[in-house]
């Protein structure tokens, strides 16, 4: 008998239910194909008419303009430079009006603006390098935004 039969006939021996179908402790011979050169005989099957096969055109991927995908980026490059300009500048206007007392009225507000414009730098710069990788540019933002970890700090 099979080690699996073995151990079934103890877990019902120790209670549990037999729902355990016994597995065959030899093949049935003529489940096996004969095998001649050490390929199987299989009967060839005639293919039908209706059994054509048609082959269709798989379209390609549209040849890109290197000069378009280098326009592209230069325009989302000083997307980025003005976002995260305009983030220093927040940065800079908490830093002076909330270093002293983080509790200020006005101060979580502005923290909280903060918070969202570094996400939406993030998004902008993650959509910049993605696209330049898709057009095989080997270019990133922190090649020409030195400060983008300090930018994209939180506060």
């Amino acid at each position: 008998p099979s080690c699996l039969n073995t151990c079934n006939a103890q877990l019902i021996a120790d209670g549990n239910i037999d729902d355990f179908q016994e597995l065959p402790t030899h093949p049935i011979v003529e489940d096996i194909p004969m095998v001649v050169d050490m390929k199987p005989v299989v009967d060839p099957v005639e293919p039908e008419p209706e059994d054509d096969i048609f082959l269709v055109d798989t379209p390609q991927a549209p040849e890109y303009d290197q000069d378009a995908a280098q326009m592209k980026l230069n325009a989302m490059q000083k997307l980025i430079e003005a976002s995260a300009a305009a983030l220093r500048k927040l940065k800079a206007n908490y830093a002076e009006q909330c270093a002293a007392n983080p509790e200020k009225i006005g101060c979580n507000l502005m923290k909280n603006s903060i918070k969202k414009s570094i996400e939406g730098l993030k998004e902008q710069i993650e959509g910049y390098n993605s696209f330049a990788i898709s057009f095989e540019i080997d270019i990133q933002v922190s090649v020409w935004m030195v400060d983008v970890d300090q930018v994209t700090a939180q506060p």
